[in-house]
């Protein structure tokens, strides 16, 4: 009987600690971060699952969280973005806009979307290739810019028309502006250009993702580009403590891999000097122009 109490006080304390434990973590992930340190996630439904490539505003705020949240999207033939009209029902949603239908500043169609009680707006790039840029400051609505308090962040055309299309098909689509741990300093997006463009399928926005690889991030490039169609490509460090860019998504293949860290002892991917390719000639040669750079690629240099 004795031993019996003792191991239900033991498992009711160690339940109140991971209790407190999970607590404290779910309180951390929903405070404000910069919007450096935002990610876009698709909650569901479970087969658009995914945390996006994304950009930030280059005007306020510039701090957020957004949790889970529907989506809402727009019917460009009864909602007027520009002159705050709206049948559509945005109130406490996330609003989809496609920046082609809309043509007025960034700022405009942020301030009309809370006008409207809005949560945040989704932008959606008008580059069809699947590139994605930060919004830009191209504020023409100064008296009403300073009073703007929800977010908007931008995601490719591809990945807009996805969510569309399933919205429109009646399926609800939740998404959340989360925020990665405060206390790492990993990059949010990596570049990935190659200068020569001996294995230039790799070039291009790879975003962080949730997930991890011996304890460390992992990105992801997703796999569509303007006139050639690639699989996605992840950048992850291998089991030999190599930086590694491969298009297996288990990260298991190491058949799969087209270029690896030349050398061990890195704990982010930008800090590897030289990085080996594998060719028709050579498994792993020495490569001198793969760039690697933090943030998202110029436009001329995303596939």
């Amino acid at each position: 009987m004795m031993q019996m109490r003792r191991a239900t006080y033991s498992w009711f304390w160690s339940c109140i600690l991971y209790c407190t434990l999970l607590t404290a973590a779910r309180s951390q992930t929903a405070t404000n971060c910069s919007a450096v340190d935002s990610f876009v996630e698709v909650l569901s439904p479970s087969n658009l699952s995914a945390v996006l490539t994304s950009s930030h505003a280059l005007f306020a705020p510039f701090a957020y969280y957004v949790p889970a949240t529907e989506i809402a999207v727009l019917n460009a033939s009864i909602d007027d973005v520009c002159n705050n009209t709206f049948h559509t029902d945005i109130a406490n949603k996330i609003v989809l806009m496609f920046a082609i239908d809309a043509n007025c500043s960034n700022s405009q169609k942020l301030f009309a979307a809370q006008s409207n009680n809005a949560n945040a707006v989704l932008l959606v790039s008008d580059l069809l290739a699947g590139e994605v840029t930060s919004i830009a400051d191209d504020d023409d609505y100064d008296s009403q810019t300073s009073t703007i308090q929800i977010p908007m962040r931008g995601i490719s055309h591809i990945d807009g028309t996805q969510i569309r299309n399933a919205i429109l098909s009646g399926v609800t689509v939740t998404i959340q502006f989360g925020c990665y741990a405060s206390n790492e300093e990993y990059p949010s997006q990596l570049c990935i250009l190659d200068t020569a463009g001996d294995i230039f399928w790799v070039d291009g926005n790879y975003q962080r993702q949730l997930h991890t690889m011996n304890a460390h991030p992992v990105w992801k490039k997703k796999g569509y580009a303007s006139h050639l169609v690639f699989p996605d490509f992840y950048v992850y460090l291998h089991d030999d403590w190599r930086w590694s860019i491969s298009f297996d998504a288990t990260l298991q293949n190491d058949d799969e891999i087209v270029a690896r860290c030349a050398d061990t002892g890195y704990s982010d991917p930008l800090q590897c000097p030289t990085w080996n390719i594998s060719s028709a000639v050579n498994r792993f040669s020495g490569y001198e122009h793969l760039q690697l750079s933090d943030g998202l690629c110029s436009v001329a240099d995303s596939l």
